[in-house]
């Protein structure tokens, strides 16, 4: 093409030709290629081991001294599948007893730690076990545990006979208690006398809507008498107060009767308090013969007739145990005179009886 005054010239180019094959035009992948959930152990994944996550503590984290902290879980295989069966239970380095959660039933396990003390460093090591498969796995992390000055601690599971001191004893109302915790008092305290106070020092232990009587109370333990009344096998709710400051509350399984014969060592170990003729101790050196009159000093018989309120004076009348109370010694049946609560006294019961012919010692 030439323009208006312009002359027509030629000019000479290089032309390429590439041929290809067909281009497929541009597709989505299988749906199944964006699945990016992990396979269930019935997928053809062969589960090995059970893996635990913190969600509720991490490495550094703190919770302070005689607070109660969440702790939660979660535990799979390591195939995905949620641990739904089995258990999970939280150790503590510091002491603590340890901890079983409770599943949901979709992999989470729950439960509740209040510290006992104070430290720089608490370990939580969780420990899962699924035995129905097996599978097993631990996760661990540390937390710190910052004083919390003041503040109660009753320890779960730690309300106990005082007699026999059983960690499988169930109390019973009415019963003589050592109750275990941290920073239950400054120093060691006692009741001046009968009837019971409902406080020793800034101590007052409350159940459901009536205060406790107590003995004594130290930093770490306390002694006191269960409330009558509560119906066997229940629980009953306790928590300690200091001031203003709170524990966290614990749950008291209660039993019609759980007896513990109190020992001389007062440690619930060795010789009984068991007296001849209600005077002179049957020790070794002075065991009780065929025909002697026994008082045997004990608690837990349980609830009593006529009623009596917990920590007041037992009068000098008859209060006897509603309970059927037997008695053996050596294999023998021993029968019984009494059992009921001692006069003059509170929280103590004992058992009169005589030896019978055919005992032995």
């Amino acid at each position: 093409m030439t323009g208006l005054g312009q002359t027509a010239a030629t000019r000479t180019i290089d032309l390429l030709l590439v041929v290809t094959s067909a281009v497929p035009p541009i597709q989505s992948p299988p749906a199944s290629h964006w699945d990016v959930k992990p396979k269930a152990s019935g997928s053809g994944c062969q589960a090995s081991r059970l893996n635990l996550v913190f969600t509720t503590l991490g490495n550094g984290a703190s919770t302070p001294a005689g607070w109660a902290q969440p702790v939660a879980v979660e535990a799979s295989d390591d195939c995905g599948a949620a641990m739904t069966t089995g258990s999970v239970v939280v150790s503590f380095s510091n002491g603590d007893p340890p901890l079983a959660l409770l599943g949901n039933g979709a992999g989470t396990w729950a439960g509740s730690w209040t510290p006992m003390s104070s430290a720089a460093g608490v370990t939580l090591t969780a420990t899962a076990s699924q035995p129905d498969v097996p599978l097993s796995g631990q996760a661990q992390i540390t937390v710190g545990v910052p004083d919390n000055a003041g503040v109660p601690v009753l320890t779960p599971g730690g309300v106990l006979d005082a007699a026999s001191f059983s960690l499988s004893a169930t109390p019973a109302s009415g019963q003589l208690v050592a109750i275990f915790g941290a920073n239950l008092a400054d120093q060691d305290a006692s009741a001046p006398g009968l009837p019971l106070p409902d406080f020793i020092g800034d101590l007052q232990l409350v159940t459901a809507d009536q205060a406790i009587p107590m003995y004594f109370a130290t930093p770490g333990v306390a002694g006191a008498i269960l409330p009558y009344g509560p119906t066997a096998g229940t629980s009953i709710e306790m928590v300690a107060s200091r001031g203003t400051a709170l524990s966290t509350p614990i749950q008291v399984p209660v039993s019609s009767g759980e007896p513990g014969i109190f020992t001389t060592s007062g440690t619930g170990q060795g010789q009984g308090h068991i007296y001849i003729s209600g005077a002179t101790l049957a020790d070794a050196s002075n065991p009780a013969t065929i025909n002697d009159l026994i008082v045997i000093y004990c608690g837990g018989l349980g609830e009593v007739s006529p009623g009596v309120q917990a920590g007041v004076s037992v009068p000098e009348s008859y209060f006897y145990a509603r309970n059927p109370v037997s008695l053996t010694i050596g294999g023998v049946d021993v029968p019984i005179i009494f059992a009921g609560l001692t006069p003059d006294s509170a929280g103590l019961y004992q058992i009169n009886a005589i030896l019978p012919t055919g005992y032995s010692h």
